[in-house]
């Protein structure tokens, strides 16, 4: 009924496109709660809570669940976790409660002979992302380091993808005002190398945005040395808009 805009009781795919726009989705029409509220972030808990009760069931029904099930489950607790008050960078208290979701999910995997693998640990670090940025800080950061080591222990060996997740927590942190920071990637990059690996455009490049969200001169300076030292190929676009940005936020834009 809100998408038939003529009334004739037929909604054309014109009609429902236009309105979805004119509202901005599911949550301008009021069916969902909107993002950055205490209520989205329970709503979206209680849909992972009903998921958790179906996999008990399956479980106990001797039905086999698949780690692939496990993980997208524990990747709505990241998703959730991101719908609090403060918006993308959700909320202190949220976060604690998905994160609390997420490790009784993969404990009750484990249980059940699942091995968690490198994506169920990503979303737990993706988790510490977010807190990062809420107003855990550097504490934040150093769960999420403890979960890198956990994979490692596990017999999982932390890859690029997980540790440039912890580099966004660098980057959200120093965005927050509560730590993190270029110092505090480059850190990062240096246990990269010293998992053998080699850092790619997404790690430095997110060093960089470290320090335009640090805002000072010297992380802007030691970003821009960085910059200069990778290899063009290794630069993508958005390498160089963090950069133009970081250095107009200290007054050096026409370099």
């Amino acid at each position: 009924e809100v998408a038939d805009g003529d009334g004739d009781g037929v909604i054309t795919l014109e009609e429902f496109v236009e309105v979805m726009e004119k509202s901005a989705g599911p949550r301008g029409l009021g069916m969902l709660p909107q993002v950055g509220s205490v209520e989205a972030v329970a709503a979206a808990r209680a849909h992972i809570a009903a998921g958790r009760q179906v996999l008990q069931e399956m479980l106990e029904a001797g039905v086999r669940v698949s780690l692939v099930t496990m993980n997208a489950l524990v990747d709505t607790c990241v998703d959730a976790a991101s719908l609090g008050p403060s918006g993308e960078n959700g909320d202190v208290a949220c976060v604690h409660a998905c994160v609390r979701d997420a490790l009784a999910i993969l404990r009750l995997a484990k249980a059940n002979g699942i091995t968690p693998n490198a994506r169920s640990y990503n979303a737990l670090v993706r988790l510490w992302a977010v807190a990062a940025g809420a107003g855990m800080g550097d504490a934040a950061i150093e769960k999420a380091l403890e979960v890198v080591e956990e994979m490692r222990k596990g017999g999982v060996p932390p890859d690029c993808v997980v540790f440039n997740t912890v580099l966004h927590a660098c980057a959200r942190a120093a965005f927050a005002g509560n730590g993190g920071g270029v110092a505090r990637a480059l850190g990062i990059i240096e246990r990269i190398r010293a998992a053998g690996l080699r850092p790619d455009s997404v790690s430095f490049t997110t060093v960089i945005n470290a320090a335009r969200h640090e805002g000072t001169p010297e992380a802007v300076t030691l970003a821009y040395t960085i910059f200069q030292k990778m290899p063009p190929a290794s630069r993508v676009p958005q390498t160089y808009t963090v950069m133009i940005h970081a250095l107009a936020k200290v007054g050096r834009a026409t370099e």
